[in-house]
């Protein structure tokens, strides 16, 4: 009873956090994707931005299959998780 009560706000404030990094991450790509066109932009910096991407959508996806009914052990949302994890920076 008091897992189902804590878990509310936690896939909330997951999913709003996601959705928002998502949004952001987007808009660094397509910012760093008309930057590189100049002299001297390194290619990293792309890379950045789609891992960035690839990162939220995946925590986003994985978030919004837990709060739509998916248990956090089903297989589905594993593998959304390690696709989230995939492309981590370290």
């Amino acid at each position: 009873m008091v897992g189902q009560f804590l878990l509310g706000p936690y896939l909330d404030a997951s999913l709003i956090g996601f959705a928002a990094g998502t949004v952001i991450s987007i808009l660094l790509l397509a910012l760093t994707w008309r930057a590189s066109r100049l002299p001297g932009t390194p290619a990293a910096n792309i890379l950045f931005a789609a891992c960035s991407l690839v990162w939220n959508l995946g925590g986003l996806a994985g978030t919004a299959a837990i709060t739509l009914g998916a248990p956090a052990a089903e297989r589905t949302v594993q593998i959304l998780r390690a696709f989230q994890n995939l492309f981590t920076i370290s």
